[in-house]
């Protein structure tokens, strides 16, 4: 169990309800999570995750502001959208 963080992070939404950003991860395994910390993200409510090679949905739970993933191959990279309320 690791923790990594965004190699790609863009906020698409900034105001208004609940903000969006989309982001992507290199390389992340079953049981590691994604931090967004250094992108002062908190409060987050929703993801959208995706695994960047085939694009199949991948299964997570939110916990204390990051993503961990809860299932899927080893080193596999993933893609997408989180809504959060503050940044």
């Amino acid at each position: 169990m690791a923790t990594v963080t965004p190699s790609v992070f863009k906020i698409i939404q900034n105001y208004g309800g609940l903000k969006a950003a989309y982001f992507e991860v290199s390389s992340i395994s079953a049981g590691d999570d994604i931090d967004f910390s250094n992108h002062n993200v908190s409060g987050v409510k929703m993801c959208i995750l995706q695994n960047s090679a085939d694009g199949n949905a991948e299964k997570y739970t939110i916990s204390n502001d990051k993503i961990v993933l809860d299932s899927g191959s080893s080193a596999s990279a993933v893609k997408g959208i989180i809504y959060y309320r503050a940044y």
